[in-house]
């Protein structure tokens, strides 16, 4: 059935009777990329939410990381806290031999034990030492990868 439209009016009123016009009148004023934006910005939305969820899992992996380097840089400073006591405690026997001949032999052997006590500590100190480099770089190369997000978000 043909309508006489002569206004706008006409065609609103036309378009509110027969809702089933209006996508056809759509594909004629719109172009195609109009008509594929709904399903663009439905993609861009989808995108959107699995970068936001990425991002807060490495902001998540970031802190832990943080708390790690944290704990690790305390363990550290224990390790340097008994590195001072073990000097201190190897002067102190230093000076007890010095007083009493029998006691030498018994505190060379106790100054060998703390030797490699020391050596086990520094050991242990580089590793520790090694590990929070480790831990510095990984934060570099979150840093650079929520960088690199959020360019492409941009």
């Amino acid at each position: 059935m043909a309508h006489l439209i002569e206004s706008f009016e006409d065609l609103v009123d036309l378009l509110q009777q027969q809702p089933d016009l209006r996508p056809r009148l759509l594909r004629v004023l719109l172009t195609d990329d109009f008509l594929h934006l709904p399903e663009r910005v439905d993609r861009l939305e989808e995108a959107l939410t699995k970068l936001t969820h990425q991002v807060f899992l490495l902001s998540e992996s970031q802190r832990q990381l943080a708390e790690g380097q944290g704990m690790l840089r305390q363990q550290v400073e224990v390790l340097a806290d008994g590195q001072k006591i073990l000097v201190d405690l190897t002067q102190q026997i230093l000076q007890m031999m010095s007083s009493n001949t029998n006691t030498m032999n018994s505190l060379a052997r106790t100054m060998n034990s703390l030797a490699l006590t020391t050596n086990s500590l520094v050991h242990t100190v580089e590793s520790l030492a090694h590990s929070v480099d480790s831990l510095g770089i990984s934060q570099k190369e979150m840093r650079q990868e929520i960088k690199e997000l959020a360019e492409r978000l941009d």
